[in-house]
This record gives structure tokens, C-alpha cells and sequence, in this order.
């Protein structure tokens, strides 16, 4: 019975919310619903999410999982009915009919939840980066000595809290209070002909009831106390009347309480409160908000929030703090300032999300509603030419949510900053967790994701070219860029004039937003035209570079080489990775204009050699956690041996076609494999369709000295003594790789 009575209700949730969002969303109006079969092996009761990339056709997709009914139904008709019974204002009722109609409105809600990220938090890649900005910068204030990963772990971890703040505080002012939505959802619901006829409405608290479920549901203890503290203030926030407000406050204060002794009241309504400690007097006055009043309201508020002078003082601050979040001239200041009491209790460990309104970790909900999609970009499934895990992790994955943070504040910070923060967390990417247990998969990703992304953001290209071949120039004439001409404020009833699917269009193409909403009653319409703007650039001409088949870097990761924290420090292996990265970058564009494969294999010596799998070009450039770049980039720090027989091991892992060999180090190899190993140099280079370019960091070794008198031999080998990152980074440095006619070159030997 509660199996076919809570997937009906899911079924029929739809078509209200699809009544609604017709009118009032219509941008999303065609939007996918998927529901997995219920599943009773499934780690998960439930799981709800939108997924970030859109479908073939364009639409966004929505994922409606219930796998396991009979477990939400034993909570419904438990707790869930004891707290909201009053949210109807009904003296009595049919007990049945009150849990199916709760399980009904539970789901109206969840859907506009998941369409609600796309149109107001995150609305862009712009408003998401600046959310990132606002939580760092209010955790960081709070807690300044803490080592950078610690504070990029807790942005990570309370990021998909911040969105569904706003967005389910824009579902709540927007369905409350004879708002649009409300009056928009009362036919809906009407015609869904539902249970309890004399509720026209949706019920008080409904914003509440998920997480009433999960408090009943969840098994294991919370990692830290924010989920709880911030459950607290979506009680408060969320419940429009004093009935329900009470009740459901009261249910999760009681949990706090236990385990804060009464600190609790001081960290809810500081967090309220320093909604406005960020705000510039220029901002408070856009706002209207006077900040002493503002939190004398929040500290009489929390006093009597079951009372009837409670109801006066929430609608108050309602319509004070929604408005607030929503508008982006005060939205980044108050997450700043918000996030900032509670940043203490925001766990290392785990996100610190409302398990099942987002994609769940890895393991999470059954194969029906894992929301891994295959293939799909960061999703860590096989790409092209890949291998499973060669990705940064998707939000769909433990980690994902604190790596796409990591780069989304690499972007907003400013280059000292962001390098700093790349820096600290490539080497030191466990923070204040990190100890004798050893580095976990997810702080090891991390770290990879650090340092790949410092060194494509801060090395100079190390031209590639042969002396005997250019790459062609060509102009590219003029491009179209969209310029603003003009600004139009609309009232509701001039949208209707408005083409949609043009505004949707432009949007998604040029990524601005054309169309927004100030107000209840007012739009801003941006008219953009498109504009030529004078381009000059230029590409490879597949006869203007010869790339080579295969490239091997062969790396000494010896202990004179630095350390394993070596990301920024300026030590020979930085220089190392500026070489490898700087030519790995400006390799690139020729291997894409000219649709290339390029083999890349990675060997770092020191206590031997450990030899990758080859890794294309592109894919391996793209990628932070590919084998081929764990050794390029990974650090030994033993002696400085080089297994002979490693060149031997390296060929049968090439392609057909011409091959560039590159050596870094800082000086020469220990006598026990230094002549073994430049035989194998020697024999090497006896092909006319192989180069090598040898890089000696800030010395002339003996064995430098060995393959200097190599290339006075043979023009196919290159060698750099003394090299320094001045040079590299100055882009002082040019390589030339040289192959030789193979009849010319027999004669030379």
C-alpha cells in the first residue's frame, strides 16, 4: 500500500509543479523528470538532484528517486505527522488522507528545489564562483592560521548548503505571504483534486518536512555539528506560523542542545545576525536595513519564536533577509558574513549537504539514481583514450564539490592569491587532517588537481619547433561580440511579448544574462547586438610543424632535486615541471589544429626508474589524475640511478613515427648506471627519427658533459646545461627538435 501510494504521489506532485512552472518558469517548462525504480538494496531512502550538464535536446534533466517508500512512509506516518499536523489548521482529519497529502506536497516542493539552482543560486559559472569567493573569505576571517586546505576543504563542504539556502529561501518568500507562486500553486493544487480539499494551500513548514525525514531516517551520527545548527535555522526561517515553527524548531534544538549545552542559541542568531556584518553602509542603505534593529529583531525573534509577537517578527525578517540573499549587490557579502559563526562547526571530512537533495557520493543510491553519468566530463568514467579516474571529480563524487571550489578560486582571487592557494594544497593537500595514517584517495586528487592547474596557469610555453619547418600564419578577420545597447524594465504582463527561446538561446550561448527579475512586479530586459571586433591570430598548417609520434620525459626526482612539496618553491624540480608543463603547453595547439595524436610517457628516475603507460597529448594535458602524469609529477627522493634498461622497456610502448626523448636534472648519475645508461642514450639517437634534448638544471655534470660532446655529433640531439627558471620563465628558452634525413645521417655515422 505505502509502495503505491507514495510513487503516485511523486507521479502526480509532477503535474502540479509542471502546471506551475509553465507560467512562472517557463524557461524550464520542457525539463526531464527521471524516476528510478524503487530499490530495496539501495543505500539511500530516497535521492533527488538535477543534473548539471544538459541533454541532446537541450533540456535539463531531473532525478525523482524514491527507492525504498515503505521506509518514507514509516516516517510520515511517524514524526512527520506528529509535527505538522497543525501546518493545515486542521481540528481533525483522516490520519490517512493527511500522510498521502504530505507526501504529495513534500514532493511539489523538491521539484521546484531542483529547477530553483539553475534560476537562482547558482543562476551561472560567474554566481557560482562568487559564492566559492564568499565562503572562503568568511572562513578564512574566522579562521585565518588555518592551513589553506583545511579552509578549501570547508568551502568545499558547505557550498551545495549555500545554494539550497537561497533557493529554498526564494521558495518559501515566493509561495508565502500571497506571493506569486502561492497564488499560481492554489488552481494547481485544486485540480489535482487532492486529499484534505480544506487545505488549499501548501502547508506551513513543507520546506522542513525533508529534513524532519532525514533526522528520522539517518542511521550514522552527523561527521559535525553545521547540518544540525543550520537545520535549526531553516526550522525558523522556513515555518510561517507559531504552531508549526515551535514544533519543528523545537525538534532540532532538542538534538542541538544535547550536544551544545545551550551554546546553540548563540551560533543560530550570530549567523543571522552577521547577514549584515559584511555589508558596506552604501549596501545596508540599498537594503533599507538599519543593522542594530536588524539584530535586536533577531535575538527578540529567537526568544519568542512560538509565539504570536514571533509571527510578527518573522515575516519581518523575511522580508528582510530573502530579499537580501537573492539580489546580487548584497547576496556575496551576506554568505560572507553568514557563514563565518558556523565555520567552525563545518566538518574536514565530509560535505555538509541535505543527503538526497543532491547527486549522492560514491556508493550512494542504487545504479538507477547514482547520477553517474558515463562519459560525461569530470564525471571520473572512461573519456577517449582515458582510463577511469584520469578525471577531477564531479560533485557527483566524494571530493568533487571541494576540487571544483579549488578551481573556481584559482579564478577569483587574483594570481598571488590563487598560486598560493594552488601551492599550499598541492603540498600540503590534508591540512591539519593530514597525519601518520597517510594521504587519503581524496586529499591524494586533490593535490593532483592542485598542482596540475599551477602549473597550466603559471608556465611560460617553451617553443617547440624544427629549424627547418614554421607553423603558418593566417588572419582571422573580424568577430562578432554581443555589446550592450540598451536597458528596458518590464511589467509581468509585457513578458508575454518577449521570444523566449531567442532570450534562452543567447544566453547559453555568450553565457550573460539577458533577462532577470527585480522584483515581484518588475524584469530587466538587456538588448544586446552583435558588434565585429578586429581578431588576429594563428594556427598550424598540418605542413608547418612536423609533431613527433611519441614523447618521453625522463625526470630525475632525486633527493638533491628538492622535496616532495615542491609546487612553487622554486627548487630544480619546479624548474623541472616548468620545463615538462612549459612544453606539454605550447604542444598543444599545434596537436589540435592539426587533429594530432601525440604518445606521452613519463620516466622518474632516482632509486631506479619508474616507467609510465603512454597517454595522449591532449587527453593527458587535460586530465589531473592520468598514471602517465602521477609519474611525471611524483617525487622520489632517493639517489639519482637510472635503470638502463628502461629504453629498452620504453620501445615497444611507442607509436610508429618519430620520437622526442626529454631529460631533466640537476646533474649527473651515479657512477653505477651513468655509462649503461648513456650507451642506451647512444643507441637511441642512432635513429635518424629519434630526439633528444637534454635540460641540466643549474649545473654541468660529467654526464652533461657526455651528451654535450653527443650533440657536437649528431644534429639530432640537443643538450641545455645550466639551466635556470629565469630563463624558463622569461620564455628565454627554445627548443628545436631536429630530425635528420635518414640517407644523410648514415653517412654521418
Amino acid at each position: 500500500m505505502a509502495l503505491e501510494h507514495v510513487v503516485e504521489k511523486l507521479v502526480q506532485a509532477e503535474t502540479t509543479w509542471r502546471q506551475v512552472i509553465q507560467t512562472e518558469f517557463p524557461l524550464f517548462s520542457d525539463t526531464t523528470v527521471i524516476r528510478a525504480k524503487p530499490d530495496p538494496k539501495a543505500q539511500r531512502h530516497w535521492q533527488f538532484y538535477t543534473k548539471p550538464e544538459r541533454d541532446a535536446e537541450g533540456r535539463h534533466e531531473v532525478h525523482m528517486d524514491v527507492f525504498k517508500p515503505d521506509l518514507v512512509d514509516k516516517a510520515f506516518n511517524g514524526k512527520v505527522k506528529a509535527l505538522f499536523s497543525q501546518a493545515y489548521g486542521l481540528p481533525s482529519f483522516d490520519a490517512e488522507e493527511f500522510v498521502r497529502r504530505l507526501h504529495h506536497d513534500n514532493f511539489t516542493y523538491l521539484y521546484f528545489h531542483e529547477v530553483l539552482h539553475h534560476i537562482y543560486c547558482p543562476d551561472s559559472k560567474d554566481d557560482e564562483k562568487l559564492v566559492d569567493k564568499a565562503l572562503h573569505d568568511g572562513i578564512k576571517k574566522v579562521t585565518p592560521s588555518a592551513p589553506d586546505a583545511d579552509i578549501l576543504n570547508k568551502v568545499g563542504h558547505s557550498r551545495n548548503s549555500a545554494w539550497d539556502l537561497l533557493d529554498d529561501g526564494s521558495f518559501f518568500y515566493l509561495s508565502h505571504y500571497h506571493n506569486r507562486l502561492e497564488q499560481r500553486l492554489k488552481p494547481a493544487l485544486q485540480a489535482q483534486n487532492l486529499e484534505l480539499p480544506q487545505a488549499p494551500e501548501l502547508p506551513d513548514g513543507v520546506i522542513t518536512v525533508f529534513d524532519v525525514v532525514e533526522g528520522e531516517l539517518k542511521k550514522e551520527e552527523h561527521d559535525s555539528l553545521y547540518y544540525p545548527l543550520t537545520r535549526g535555522i531553516y526550522a525558523l526561517l522556513f515555518c510561517q506560523k507559531k504552531e508549526t515553527r515551535g514544533a519543528v524548531f523545537d525538534y532540532f534544538k532538542n538534538q542541538l542542545h544535547q550536544k551544545m549545552r545551550g551554546k546553540e542559541q548563540e551560533v543560530i542568531t550570530s549567523a543571522l545576525k552577521s547577514l549584515l556584518k559584511e555589508l558596506t553602509p552604501d549596501q545596508l542603505k540599498f537594503a533599507g536595513l538599519n543593522k542594530s534593529e536588524f539584530e535586536r529583531d533577531i535575538d527578540n525573534f529567537y526568544q519568542k519564536y512560538a509565539t504570536p509577537e514571533g509571527d510578527q517578527l518573522h515575516e519581518k525578517l523575511i522580508h528582510q533577509i530573502i530579499p537580501l540573499l537573492l539580489d546580487k549587490n548584497t547576496r556575496y557579502g551576506a554568505i560572507e558574513g553568514f557563514i563565518q559563526p558556523l565555520a567552525p562547526y563545518i566538518s574536514l571530512q565530509k560535505e555538509e549537504k541535505r543527503h538526497g537533495t543532491h547527486i549522492g557520493e560514491s556508493g550512494e543510491g542504487s545504479g538507477q539514481g547514482s547520477g553517474q553519468g558515463a562519459g560525461q566530463p569530470g564525471s571520473g568514467q572512461p573519456q577517449p583514450g582515458g582510463k577511469p579516474g584520469d578525471q577531477a571529480s564531479s560533485p557527483a563524487q566524494s571530493g568533487g564539490n571541494t576540487e571544483q571550489a579549488l578551481t573556481n578560486l584559482a579564478d577569483v582571487l587574483g594570481q598571488n592569491a590563487a598560486n598560493q592557494l594552488l601551492s599550499n594544497v598541492a603540498n600540503n593537500p590534508g591540512g591539519s587532517t593530514g597525519g601518520p595514517g597517510g594521504t587519503s584517495q581524496k586529499e591524494k586528487k586533490l593535490s593532483n588537481l592542485a598542482r596540475d592547474e599551477y602549473y597550466k596557469r603559471n608556465v611560460k610555453e617553451i617553443p617547440v619547433r624544427s629549424p627547418n619547418q614554421e607553423a603558418v600564419s593566417v588572419e582571422l578577420g573580424n568577430i562578432k561580440l554581443p555589446v550592450l545597447v540598451a536597458s528596458y524594465h518590464l511589467k509581468p504582463e509585457e513578458m508575454i511579448n518577449l521570444d523566449l527561446d531567442r532570450i534562452l538561446r543567447f544566453q547559453q550561448e555568450t553565457g550573460i544574462t539577458q533577462l532577470f527579475q527585480i522584483s515581484d512586479y518588475e524584469w530587466k530586459y538587456d538588448i544586446y547586438e552583435w558588434k565585429e571586433t578586429e581578431l588576429k591570430d594563428f594556427r598550424f598548417d598540418p605542413t608547418g610543424i612536423d609533431l613527433p609520434a611519441n614523447i618521453v620525459f625522463h625526470v630525475d626526482s632525486s633527493i638533491s632535486m628538492g622535496g616532495a612539496n615542491y609546487v612553487g618553491k622554486g627548487s630544480p624540480y619546479d624548474t623541472l615541471m616548468h620545463v615538462c608543463y612549459g612544453m606539454l603547453k605550447a604542444l598543444m595547439k599545434p596537436a589540435v589544429e592539426m587533429s594530432k595524436d601525440v604518445n606521452i610517457l613519463a620516466a622518474n628516475f632516482s632509486n631506479g626508474t619508474i616507467l609510465s603507460q603512454p597517454s595522449e597529448l591532449k587527453h593527458l594535458y587535460a586530465t589531473p589524475n592520468n598514471s602517465t602524469k602521477q609519474v611525471l609529477t611524483g617525487f622520489q627522493g632517493g639517489g639519482t640511478v637510472y635503470s638502463s634498461d628502461t629504453f629498452k622497456q620504453i620501445k615497444p610502448l611507442l607509436k610508429p613515427g618519430k620520437t622526442v626523448h626529454v631529460w631533466v636534472t640537476d646533474g649527473g648519475l651515479e657512477s653505477s648506471s651513468a655509462q649503461g645508461t648513456y650507451n642506451e642514450i647512444e643507441q637511441a639517437t642512432r635513429d635518424p627519427d629519434t630526439s633528444f634534448i637534454y635540460f641540466e638544471v643549474g649545473s654541468s655534470s660529467s654526464f652533461g658533459g657526455w651528451i654535450k660532446q653527443l650533440e657536437s655529433q649528431r644534429p639530432n640531439v640537443k643538450c641545455h646545461m645550466g639551466v635556470t627558471i629565469q630563463q624558463i620563465q622569461s620564455q628565454a628558452l627554445e627548443v628545436l627538435i631536429e630530425y635528420t634525413d635518414r640517407k644523410k645521417f648514415s653517412e654521418m655515422m
